[in-house]
Formats: structure tokens, sequence, C-alpha cells
């Protein structure tokens, strides 16, 4: 895995983890991979994350089933390796890990589309409706929206992520989050309502996460796109590249929940 794309993981699963007050919150970070639990009941939120893809030992497997079970928790493996068919795990796709160099090339901010306007989040009831579309997007119920917006108010408090909002008429229709990390910047959190995709929209707000990355002096950015790519294009046009890929696994949940 491109080394910049695994420090933008690493990082972004201890700032979730670590910040977060919910009560199964954990981080474990060893010589071989890093174990991270948001305490979110959401399968991507909970995770291992191999750093060398060596074969995996049946007894490691065990443990980390028996980790998250103890918390009740659905998690993915971050791996290729195909010993987790056998052990009750869904392939759940291939990711893309993206990379933009700024000193090669500038993220530059399209037209905004008419009527559009971008905010950074900053009170209760900007966090409340950037968590609202995110879970309108990504099919969280309302127990895992609540979860997913006191991680949110969490890592905002700390300084270690950027939440964006794009309006249409005063309307919020579109997330970004940048992560402003020691080691490491990305954007996460890209989505858009249904009736409001393919109008620039993302684009225009995801360019202007990246520029305010690109003002902070990173010289870095990554993403994380999920299999279907339904982003792949807006960020294409925006310079990145891709870098990595990123097969993983599903435990306690149905991979096909995990992209709307």
């Amino acid at each position: 895995m491109n080394a910049v794309i695994m420090m933008g993981l690493i990082d972004f699963f201890r700032s979730a983890s670590e910040a977060n007050s919910l009560p199964l919150s954990d981080f474990q970070e060893q010589s071989e991979r890093v174990v991270y639990s948001s305490g979110i009941d959401y399968a991507p939120c909970n995770g291992a994350l191999e750093k060398n893809e060596t074969s995996l030992k049946q007894h490691d497997v065990h443990e980390i089933v028996k980790f998250f079970n103890s918390k009740k928790l659905p998690f993915v493996w971050w791996t290729n390796n195909k010993i987790l068919e056998t052990q009750g795990f869904q392939f759940g796709g291939i990711m893309k890990g993206i990379l933009l160099d700024t000193a090669k090339s500038k993220p530059i901010l399209p037209a905004a589309p008419s009527g559009v306007r971008i905010k950074i989040v900053d009170t209760e009831q900007e966090l409340t409706a950037f968590s609202r579309i995110i879970a309108d997007c990504f099919g969280f119920n309302s127990h895992v929206e609540q979860q997913y917006t006191s991680m949110s108010r969490a890592v905002m408090d700390r300084k270690e992520q950027i939440h964006f909002l794009a309006y249409v008429n005063d309307i919020p229709v579109s997330t970004a989050t940048l992560t402003t990390l020691p080691k490491s910047a990305g954007i996460w959190n890209c989505a858009t309502l249904p009736e409001y995709r393919k109008k620039g929209i993302g684009t225009f707000l995801c360019s202007a996460a990246s520029m305010h990355a690109l003002k902070m002096n990173y010289q870095q950015l990554m993403a994380v796109l999920m299999p279907k790519g339904l982003a792949w294009g807006l960020f294409h046009n925006l310079g990145y590249k891709e870098v990595s890929s990123l097969p993983f696994y599903v435990y306690g949940a149905s991979a096909s929940e995990l992209e709307k």
C-alpha cells in the first residue's frame, strides 16, 4: 500500500477512536496491524488494517473476531487474505486509495454552481445537518446517526477534522471532511443527497476542501473511495491519482449495505 495512504488511514482511525467518548471506542497499533473501534455500530467505523500483507494466522483471526464480538460491533478487515472467506467474512470489494500531490498538481476551484455556497461547520445546527446528509447517503439508522454526530463533534473540537457543508439556496445538500493531522491530510465523508448529484456540487465542495488544505501547507492529500467509485470522476477532475487498491472483508454486516 502507498505509504501516504497507509498513514492517512491510520491517522484517521486513530483520531476517530481516541477522540470519541463512546464507551466502546478503542485504538491499538501493533507491529502487524492496527485495530480500531470508534464505538459506532457501522462496519467501516471499526476494523483491522494490515500493515504488511503477510499470511494471517488462525489465532489472529479468532482474536480479532473475539475482540469485536465482545463489543457487539460489526467491522471490516483491510486485507487481501482469502482465509477470511472461510471464517464468516464477506468480501466487501476493493476501495481506491487516491492521492493529490499539490507540488505537482494544484487543485483548481471551479466556478460555483448556481445558488451554491460552502460553509465550514461550527455550530450544533450545522453539525446536525452534516450528520443527517451522511446518514441519508450511507443508510444509517437514527442510533448510528447519533453516534456519528458524537464522533464528528469530538474530532472537530480537537481540531483534527474540518467539516464542510454545501448549501443550495440555503438548503444543506452535500458534505466533506478534511483531516488536519500532523503527518497527514485527507478528504473524507463525501456525500451528496441523490436529488442534487451530477450538478457539480460535490466537485466544488471537495475542491474547496482541497484548497483549504493547500492554504494550511499540506503538500499531499489522500482519499479513499468506496467500491462503486461514485466519486472517482469528481476526484479525477481535481487531479487525484489512484495509487493503491484496498481490498476488504466485512464481518457482522452485509457488504451491500455499506454504500447507497
